[in-house]
This record gives C-alpha cells, sequence and structure tokens, in this order.
C-alpha cells in the first residue's frame, strides 16, 4: 500500500541531507583555504629565513671580494679599483642595513648581527687603512703581512656568521614545528566542528521531520481508516495552520461521507425490506415466507413435529375493489393484514402472496390447534368493515396443507394448500384441510376429467329436483334443478367436485347446455301433465361469461316449447361480482327473452343495492347459513332481507328449511316461500310428479297444508 508519509519524509531527508553536503563542502574548501594560508606563512617564514641567509651569505662573498679587491689593489696599484672599491662599501653597507631589515622579526639575532657589523667594520677599516698605506708606497712585504691580517679579520668574520646561521636555522626549525602542530590542530578542530554540524543539523533536521510528519501521518492514517469504511471517529489535529486546514477539510469529508453512508445504508436498507416485503401492507411476500418454511421444516425434521401451511384468499374483493375503489380494496387489504396479524403468535409467519391472497406459517402446531387458530382468523375478519359509509363482510376461503403429511417441501406445501383453499372456495367452505381428491391436477383428477366428458356426451349426468313452496299457502312455486353424477353402481360424485372440474378442463359449457336442456324437457312434461311448475337452474360465473348462452337458452326454450318465465336462472353474489358488466349484458338480453332471474346465497357476499336496482332481479335467496340453525343475530339478518324483498318487489326464498320451529319463524317473518328437506329432499323427474299429485305433509303445529 502506498504511504504518502513514506514519500514526503524521503523528500525531507533528501533535503537535509543535500544541506549537510554543502555545508560539509563549504566546511572543506574553509579548512583548504585556511591551511593554504598557513602553508603560505610557513612559505613566507622561510622565504624570510632564506633571505636573511642569503644577506648574510652577499655580505661574506662581498667582503671577500673586497679583500680580493684590496690585494689586487695593493698588488697592480690600478686606481681603477678606488672607485670600485667604494661602490662595493656602499653595497656592503646597503646590505648591512637590508639584513638588520630581515632581522628585525628576530631578536635573537640582533647580538650576532652586532658582532658581525663590528667584524665589518673592523675589516672595513683595516681595509681602508691598508690602501692609504699602500698609497704611501709600503713595501710589498708589508702589504703581504698586512693582508695576512685581514684574512684573519675575515676568518673572525666567518665565525661570527656560524652561530647566525645555527640560530636562523633553529628559529627556522621550531617555525615550521609550531606552524604544523597549528596546522594539525586547526584540521582537527575543523573536522569535530564539521562533524558537530553535522550532528546538529542531522537532529534539527529529525525533530523538524518530525513535527511535520507527525500530523501528515495522523491524516494518512485517517485517511486509510476511512477508505476501510470507518467514519465514526472525528479527525482533530494538532500542528501549523495549514495542518489544521487539512484536518477540517477531512473532517467536513467524513462527515458528508457519514452522512452520505448513512442515507444510502437507509436507502439499502428500505430497498432490502421493499425486496422482501409487501408494499402495501408490511407483511413478508412469498420469499420471504418460503424461507420461513424452510427453516421451519429444517427445525420440524430434527424435533419429529409438524408445520401447518394456511393460504387464505378473500372472498369477493374484486366487486369490492371495481365497485368502491383501489383505495378502498387497499384499505380492506391492509385491515385483513392487521388482523391475521392479532390473530397469530409471535413465532408464526404471515405473508401476503399479492392481489387477495395471504398465506401463514404454523410451526408446532397439531391439526386439531391448526384448525382453532384458523377459527380465530375466521372469527377476526368476519368483523364488518365500513369503507366509505359502506359496512363490508370480510370474508375468506382458507386451505390447509400439514409438514409432513402433505408433502415434504416448500413447493409442494403450497400447491397442496392452494388446492385445499380452491377446494374450500368451490364447496363454499370456510376452509379446508388438503387431500389427494381435492387435487384438480391428480391422475385421479385427470382420469375423472376424462369421465366426466363421457358422461356428459352420453347423458350420464341426471338431474334431481327439489321443491320450492309458498310459506303462507303451502303451494308448490317451482323446482330447484341439480345435477347428479353417478359414476358407478353405488358412488355419486357431488357436485362440488365435478362442477369445478367442468370449470377447469373447459367442459362447463356442454355441461351447462345438457343441464338445461334437460330441467326444460322436464319442466315441459309437467307442464304437459297438468302441473303448472317453474324450473331454476344454477348457472357458473363462467356461464354468464359466454357471449352465445342466451342464444342456447333461447333455442332450448323453444324445443321444450316454453315460454321464458317458465326458467329462472339462479346465481350467486360471487358470479355477478366476478364480471358484474358481462354479467349484466348477459341477464338483460335473458330478460328480454322473459327469463326469470334470482339471487342464489344472498347474505354471504357484498351486494350493493344499486346492483339490485340496476340489474333485471326477480328473486333472492337467503343463504341456508342463516337458516338451518338461526340464532337472534341470524333472525335479524333473515327479517332485514325479507323487508328488503318486499321494498323491491322480490320474491324472497329461505334455503335449508330443515326443522318445523325454523319453518315456524318464517312464517312469523312473512317470508315468501322456502326450500329444503323438511319440505322434500331433492327427487327425480317422476318423483316429482309423484309428489305433485299425491303427497302432503302437515304441519304438527300449524296443521299448514303443503300441497301440490
Amino acid at each position: 500500500m502506498f504511504h504518502p508519509m513514506r514519500s514526503i519524509r524521503s523528500r525531507l531527508l533528501i533535503g537535509y541531507g543535500s544541506l549537510v553536503l554543502v555545508m560539509a563542502a563549504l566546511s572543506l574548501v574553509a579548512a583548504a583555504w585556511t591551511s593554504r594560508a598557513v602553508q603560505g606563512h610557513f612559505e613566507a617564514a622561510v622565504n624570510t629565513d632564506s633571505r636573511l641567509r642569503a644577506a648574510i651569505d652577499r655580505r661574506l662573498d662581498i667582503i671577500n671580494d673586497e679583500q680580493i679587491l684590496v690585494e689586487n689593489f695593493v698588488l697592480t696599484g690600478r686606481a681603477s679599483y678606488v672607485r670600485l672599491f667604494h661602490r662595493r662599501d656602499q653595497a656592503l653597507r646597503a646590505l648591512r642595513h637590508r639584513t638588520a631589515f630581515e632581522a628585525r622579526d628576530v631578536p635573537e639575532i640582533k647580538p650576532m648581527l652586532a658582532v658581525l657589523s663590528g667584524d665589518e667594520r673592523r675589516w672595513y677599516r683595516w681595509a681602508d687603512w691598508i690602501v692609504r698605506e699602500a698609497a704611501r708606497h709600503r713595501t710589498r712585504a708589508w702589504i703581504r703581512q698586512a693582508i695576512n691580517r685581514g684574512h684573519e679579520l675575515g676568518v673572525a668574520t666567518d665565525r661570527a656568521v656560524l652561530p647566525v646561521f645555527a640560530v636562523v636555522s633553529a628559529r627556522q626549525q621550531n617555525d615550521l614545528r609550531r606552524g604544523l602542530w597549528a596546522l594539525n590542530a586547526m584540521n582537527l578542530l575543523r573536522g569535530g566542528l564539521l562533524i558537530a554540524g553535522v550532528l546538529v543539523v542531522l537532529a534539527i533536521a529529525a525533530i523538524v521531520t518530525r513535527a511535520m510528519t507527525k500530523p501528515l501521518q495522523y491524516l494518512a492514517d485517517r485517511a486509510d481508516a476511512i477508505a476501510a469504511g470507518d467514519l465514526d471517529h472525528k479527525i482533530d489535529v494538532d500542528g501549523a495552520a495549514e495542518f489544521r486546514a487539512l484536518g477540517n477539510r477531512m473532517e467536513q469529508m467524513r462527515r458528508r461521507l457519514q452522512h452520505d453512508l448513512s442515507q444510502r445504508k437507509s436507502f439499502e436498507q428500505r430497498l432490502r425490506h421493499q425486496a422482501l416485503h409487501d408494499s402495501l401492507t408490511g407483511l413478508p411476500n412469498r420469499t420471504v415466507l418460503s424461507d420461513r418454511l424452510d427453516h421451519a421444516m429444517l427445525a420440524a425434521r430434527h424435533t419429529d413435529d409438524s408445520v401447518a401451511l394456511v393460504v387464505l384468499d378473500l372472498n369477493r374483493f374484486k366487486h369490492i375493489n371495481d365497485s368502491l375503489g383501489h383505495d378502498a380494496g387497499d384499505r380492506l387489504l391492509q385491515e385483513a393484514a392487521a388482523r391475521l396479524r392479532s390473530s397469530l403468535r409471535q413465532t408464526d409467519t404471515v405473508a401476503r402472496f399479492g392481489g387477495d391472497e395471504f398465506a401463514v406459517v404454523m410451526p408446532g402446531l397439531s391439526r386439531r390447534h391448526v384448525e382453532q387458530t384458523v377459527g380465530k382468523i375466521l372469527t377476526a375478519l368476519h368483523t364488518p368493515l365500513n369503507i366509505r359509509e359502506h359496512q363490508i363482510d370480510i370474508d375468506a376461503s382458507i386451505g390447509i396443507a400439514l409438514f409432513p403429511e402433505h408433502g415434504d417441501s416448500a413447493d409442494v406445501l403450497l400447491r397442496h394448500a392452494d388446492v385445499a383453499m380452491y377446494s374450500a372456495k368451490r364447496g363454499r367452505r370456510a376452509f379446508a384441510l388438503y387431500s389427494p381428491e381435492q387435487d384438480l391436477t391428480s391422475a385421479r383428477h385427470l382420469a375423472l376429467a376424462a369421465q366426466l366428458r363421457q358422461a356428459i356426451d352420453g347423458h350420464d349426468i341426471t338431474l334431481h329436483f327439489q321443491p320450492i313452496v309458498s310459506v303462507e299457502t303451502g303451494r308448490t312455486e317451482r323446482v330447484e334443478a341439480l345435477a347428479r353424477w353417478k359414476r358407478a353402481e353405488d358412488e355419486y360424485i357431488p357436485p362440488d367436485q365435478f362442477i369445478p372440474l367442468a370449470e377447469e378442463t373447459g367442459l362447463i359449457a356442454p355441461l351447462t347446455r345438457s343441464v338445461l336442456r334437460g330441467a326444460l324437457v322436464h319442466c315441459s312434461a309437467w307442464r304437459l301433465a297438468g302441473l303448472d311448475l317453474g324450473v331454476g337452474v344454477n348457472l357458473s360465473s363462467s356461464s354468464l361469461s359466454d357471449p352465445e348462452l342466451p342464444g342456447m337458452i333461447e333455442t332450448a326454450l323453444g324445443d321444450a316449447g316454453l315460454s321464458g318465465d317458465a326458467l329462472m336462472i339462479e346465481i350467486t353474489e360471487s358470479a355477478l361480482l366476478e364480471k358484474p358488466d358481462e354479467a349484466r349484458k348477459t341477464l338483460e338480453r335473458l330478460h328480454a327473452q322473459g327469463v326469470r332471474l334470482a339471487i342464489d346465497d344472498f347474505g354471504t357476499g357484498y351486494s350493493s343495492l344499486s346492483y339490485l336496482q340496476k340489474l333485471p332481479v326477480d328473486a333472492i335467496k337467503i343463504d341456508r347459513s342463516f337458516v338451518q340453525h338461526m340464532t337472534e343475530d341470524d333472525r335479524t339478518i333473515v327479517r332485514a332481507v325479507i323487508d328488503l324483498g318486499k321494498h323491491l318487489n322480490l320474491d324472497v326464498t329461505a334455503e335449508g328449511v330443515e326443522t318445523w320451529e325454523t319453518w315456524m319463524q318464517l312464517r312469523e317473518m312473512e317470508c315468501p316461500s322456502a326450500q329444503g328437506y323438511l319440505i322434500s329432499p331433492p327427487l327425480t323427474g317422476e318423483e316429482v310428479r309423484s309428489w305433485m299429485e299425491t303427497h302432503a305433509v302437515t304441519s304438527r303445529r300449524s296443521r299448514l297444508r303443503i300441497v301440490g
């Protein structure tokens, strides 16, 4: 990893190292210059001594030359030497002064020079005397003797010079030794000063570098921490103003990053929640439920326990959504979700699958406890909900599948619970526990579908008829046609199994034609026999969506020789509300043919009064759930429906009359007509004629006759 502090520290060290090198070079230059100066002084001292020696040597040479001149003068007597002698004398005098000048800084030889000068003066006086004497024409012997005397004076002069030379040599050697010692001392001092300077500079450089790199290293560490995701520690720098300014900017950057990261985490959490939860109800979605179901089954395998999966579908939700608007539908879904949560344990998981379908995972519950919990759910849902001044009863169809009894994987359990839910919906039950017979995609149902086609083509679908009588007079007004399929000698397939099968396999249209034609044929036969009976036929929602239905009914009526008022089409509330516009158009065409319309199972769904006014409705049939075991609340509902029928001029029929007590209550409430096992069970066509002609039922309490 790149460390900026290492680069900065390297640059500082290079800078300070260059400074040290420059200082060292300057010190070396100064030392060299100083040494050169000292050497110059030494050379000057040597030159002074040399000149002094030269001057003395020259003096001696002059004396010797003068002596030779004197000899030559005396011997030759040439007058020209007199002038030369005087010039030599002057030169000697000048040289004597120069010697004294050269020796001015050498006090030790001043006395010696004085002695030398004295000898020179004596010799000079001698030379002067001998010249004068020679002029007087002394004899040669005398001159030779005088000259010998001069030689002695010269020798004395030479002897006087030797101590001077010795002193000068000693002085020169002492001066050289002191100069060398001073030079060595100076070099040592220069070296020590250079080393001390280098150490001082390095110490200063280290201190300055540390002072500069410490805040920078701190900032670099914080930058690395920020890059690693650590945004919780505040950046606080001590040091120069520039470092503090840089630290403040980094702190601002950290705060912005922390704020942005916080927003990003919040956004990611919202996205994660949206991906795993329903946005409308806040419940988990299918993905979460499948995961929870997998975990619950895994735990159940280890504990040898069971897991229940409950699939719930709200009935008539589409009509509520279409009639009251999507806002009302959303409100209904939110309320249903809240009621589901309130009915379950903390360990249970409730999820929305989409639309009006919910699912619940219940770990660790037996079948009995699951059914009890489902009962609590239904009770919570049945509480009416007020939306826009409309009171809506929330009703649901529930399917239950158990692990491991009904499947060992999440997909299988979901499919089986879905099958059970549709079975409950088809059978108009509150809930159903999965069984293989409910599965329309099973091999048995596939075989059953093939047999159903054969039964329809072979006219093996038989019709039974249940009488509907007037509560006031006991007179039979009409009968309701009920389809029956006897597949084997003693095996009957109930309608709640083969009618959904016909809808799933596309056989509902031929089945409807077969039932309609058969019912109208029986009705025609009864009328030819003198029985004034009408017949009612139930139609499914898919039949109402068939545009060929009105034409087919018209043809069937014509073939049977009947008018439209002989037929009453019975449809459920849910069938009306699934596709209300198509249903309204179909019913209007049928009404134009004179066919009568009854709304079956009234009270179990949501019917707006506006629909009852807009549709060509002739009768309403109160659902058996309000009639069979009539409680005080049920009586209130039944009375309200009867009063509604009176005000809207609609015939009202109570289904599921099985006791005389119920019959008397309906009579007391002035219910127009009734239907149920108390009056008659479903009969074949021949049994209806016999029952109408010969059978009468007398009430033990009211002695009311029910007659044909």
